[in-house]
């Protein structure tokens, strides 16, 4: 799959220098309004651009926890898949939009003229998106060999799980699920994670945990063993010195007159 930051989506028929919304979308009342803001605002950009939330906030009006719903919102409807990339010194870009026609709103135009190219001049950057297996969203397959259920296993910490399938989807996309097995089975068995600490799940998904080095080092807990050794040992210490101070007795003087 590609990584490149920015927004991708089918060539749909009503693409050229302006943008067509069909009523379907613009009267439906599932998408909320915010998130139907941002659906149309990402339509009105060429494929492949790029674009940060700043210009996205600057000149849609949201705010940025408004534009996060928004974001969520769309994702949970399938009309986005959303990955945010990183770069090959591991540091985090931009985020790479891919629009899905997910009710058919953008087909309805019948044998369209796009074959004809209605877009005189299509930009460079201009591509689309090749027909792929998609993870369906959250229809995991009830086996223990499903990739979800595979993690799921492994993992050392359950919780959360509908946020844990919604990270999971989106990880395997980005890695293969024997980088995310192997690095949850790393995670688990460090001897320096603490059960009290241990991440849940999609907060590790979410921050690509698999390519974390080892925990630091921490005071390791005795055992029972341990401890009973170590109580033992003081006890003796504190015997010895009540031996070593105690006051010296003149057993002489006690024993005068006593035949």
């Amino acid at each position: 799959m590609d990584t490149e930051p920015g927004i991708y989506r089918p060539e749909f028929p009503m693409d050229g220098n302006f943008t067509m919304v069909p009523n379907s979308l613009i009267r439906n009342d599932e998408l909320p309004p915010m998130a139907k803001m941002l659906l149309i605002y990402l339509l009105s950009h060429k494929i492949g651009y790029q674009i940060l939330d700043e210009q996205i906030m600057r000149e849609s009006g949201l705010g940025r926890a408004a534009l996060r719903t928004a974001r969520k919102q769309l994702e949970e409807l399938g009309f986005i898949e959303l990955v945010r990339v990183r770069h090959a010194d591991m540091s985090l870009g931009g985020y790479r939009y891919e629009l899905q026609d997910a009710r058919g709103w953008f087909s309805t135009v019948a044998h369209s003229t796009v074959a004809q190219s209605t877009v005189a001049n299509p930009p460079d950057n201009r591509k689309l998106i090749p027909n792929k297996t998609k993870v369906k969203k959250n229809k995991l397959e009830n086996t223990s060999e499903s990739p979800f259920n595979q993690f799921w296993g492994v993992y050392p910490k359950r919780a959360d799980k509908p946020a844990a399938v919604r990270a999971f989807e989106k990880a395997i996309r980005r890695v293969s699920l024997e980088v995310i097995l192997d690095g949850a089975k790393r995670y688990r068995d460090d001897p320096n994670r603490d059960d009290g600490f241990t991440k849940n799940p999609a907060t590790w998904l979410n921050a690509d945990a698999w390519d974390n080095p080892p925990l630091p080092v921490r005071g390791r807990k005795l055992t029972n063993a341990e401890n009973a050794a170590l109580l033992a040992q003081k006890y003796r210490e504190r015997e010895q010195t009540k031996a070593i101070e105690a006051p010296d007795v003149d057993f002489s003087a006690m024993l005068k007159g006593v035949q």
